[in-house]
């Protein structure tokens, strides 16, 4: 398993970052991953709002 960043305040924003990335790729559903459903849901969320995405 890769750990990115470990559990501090910059390798939280990485993760966070790294899953905005992965969200515009096919690879959405497994940004869980690096920062929990609950997260990953809001960041579909925002992109879909973004861009006017239903």
């Amino acid at each position: 398993m890769l750990i990115i960043g470990g559990f501090t305040h910059l390798g939280k924003n990485i993760r966070i970052e790294i899953a905005k990335t992965l969200i515009t790729t096919r690879y959405q559903q497994e940004t869980w991953i690096l920062v929990g459903k609950d997260k990953r849901d809001e960041l579909i969320k925002e992109l879909y709002d973004k861009y006017g995405i239903e």
